[in-house]
């Protein structure tokens, strides 16, 4: 059900962790959270990279929310279109494939 939603969606908010991969290869425009410690790395490398925008993060037990990048995302088709072009431009879901033709190739 999730490969369906994701499909037809234009916008993802999400944790910083394997999930928000999977919508941004799927071309979503994808604003992450940081919510634990281990999400760190994706949340900093991930918006550096302009593959998605950061939208808050969680620390000494509050969110810290980055409502201006929640809106921007919502409401600009084009910021979308931006992040999600330079996303697919690194990931895609054909990872799988790629590791059984290389092993149908040996």
């Amino acid at each position: 059900m999730l490969d369906e939603i994701a499909n037809n969606s234009h916008v993802a908010l999400t944790t910083a962790g394997t999930s928000s991969i999977e919508f941004m290869a799927r071309g979503c425009g994808v604003g992450i959270a940081c919510s634990v410690k281990n999400q760190e790395s994706y949340y900093d490398e991930f918006t550096k990279l302009g593959i998605c925008l950061p939208i808050g993060k969680y620390v000494d037990k509050k969110w810290n929310i980055d409502t201006f990048n929640i809106k921007k995302l919502v409401k600009s088709k084009e910021q979308r279109l931006k992040i999600s072009s330079t996303a697919t431009s690194l990931l895609d879901m054909k990872g799988a494939e790629r590791i059984v033709s290389r092993i149908l190739d040996l």
